[in-house]
């Protein structure tokens, strides 16, 4: 794995703690040159670490992964919020939700930056979950895997319908505001 195969948010993280840790050696070697007392390592971090986190948040760069994750996971955001307006059951949060699932999102995500319309990008969510064992089912369940939208676009609620009208307006304005569709 690469550097820039790690998402962003954790980037930071591993790049604001490698330069703590080198200036931590930095800082000890001058100390112990000297022969003065200081910090012990978990003071240093703590006392520093946040500078190197808010300096590697301004200037490391979104990558194209980064925004197709940052699409997804606002896209899931604002479909639970949808969906606790409509009286369903809310999904869990994106960094706990399980893997097919984010994987779900993402393939929409990636979809809709290709150009595909609200139908189709629901014909292609149809698909994942087909592919992943689900069938139509009255009521959404996980376990059993049936979900009442496995139906064609046509078919479905105009509320259902709009779901897949905000996830899409959703990703095309993370994706139009990152410069990766016009």
């Amino acid at each position: 794995m690469q550097l820039h195969d790690v998402l962003r948010a954790d980037r930071i993280k591993l790049l604001a703690a490698i330069e703590c840790e080198i200036a931590w050696l930095m800082y000890r070697e001058i100390l112990d040159l000297y022969g003065i007392e200081g910090s012990d390592h978990y003071e240093f971090f703590y006392d520093n670490l946040p500078r190197y986190l808010q300096r590697f948040e301004e200037s490391e760069p979104m990558l194209h992964t980064d925004i197709i994750e940052l699409a997804a996971k606002t896209a899931h955001t604002m479909n639970n919020i949808y969906r606790e307006a409509l009286g369903e059951a809310v999904k869990p949060a994106w960094d706990d939700c399980p893997d097919e699932l984010r994987r779900s999102v993402r393939a929409g995500v990636f979809g809709i930056a290709s150009g595909l319309s609200p139908e189709d990008s629901h014909a292609g969510w149809m698909k994942f979950k087909t592919e992943h064992g689900w069938t139509y089912g009255e009521v959404e369940d996980a376990e059993k895997k049936t979900h009442p939208c496995l139906v064609h676009y046509d078919e479905l609620p105009p509320a259902q319908r709009l779901k897949d009208t905000i996830f899409h307006a959703v990703v095309r304005g993370v994706l139009m505001q990152h410069g990766l569709i016009d």
